[in-house]
C-alpha cells in the first residue's frame, strides 16, 4: 500500500513481508525506501528506524519524550518540558521519580523521604 500525495515522489509504502512475518511502514524517496517502522508478528517487537527489532522496543536514533509539563525535579536542576524521563509522575506537590540531564549532568530526583541507591 502506498501513501503519497498526487505528483510527488516521496510518500510512504507499508506492506507485510510473509518470508519474515513482519509488516513494515517504510519511508519512500524517488524508489528508494528507508525502514521507518517495523512490527515483527509472532514476537510482538515494534522497531523504529531498524526492520530488526530486538527486543519489544527496539529504537535507532534519537528518543525524545515529551509529557508537555514540567515536573518537580531537584532544586536548581529542573528544567523545560521534555528534558527529563518520568518514570513516576507526582502528585500535587510531591517530587517525581525521574532523571535528566541538566548542563551536562545527569541527575535523578525521588521524592523526600524515598528509598534510593
Amino acid at each position: 500500500m502506498k501513501f503519497r500525495a498526487t505528483g510527488h515522489t516521496k510518500g510512504f509504502n507499508m506492506h507485510f513481508d510473509d518470508t519474515d512475518e513482519k509488516l513494515k511502514i517504510q519511508l519512500d524517496e524517488s524508489g528508494t525506501t528507508t525502514p521507518f517502522m517495523t512490527l515483527v508478528g509472532p514476537q510482538g517487537y515494534v522497531g523504529i528506524g531498524t526492520d530488526s527489532p530486538g527486543a519489544k522496543l527496539e529504537v535507532v536514533g534519537e528518543i525524545f519524550v515529551n509529557k508537555g509539563t514540567t515536573e518537580v525535579g531537584i532544586p536548581g536542576t529542573g528544567a523545560g518540558a521534555g528534558d527529563r524521563i518520568i518514570l513516576l509522575p507526582s502528585t500535587g506537590s510531591t517530587t517525581a521519580y525521574s532523571l535528566g540531564i541538566d548542563s551536562n549532568v545527569l541527575w535523578y530526583s525521588v521524592p523526600s523521604g524515598a528509598s534510593h541507591k
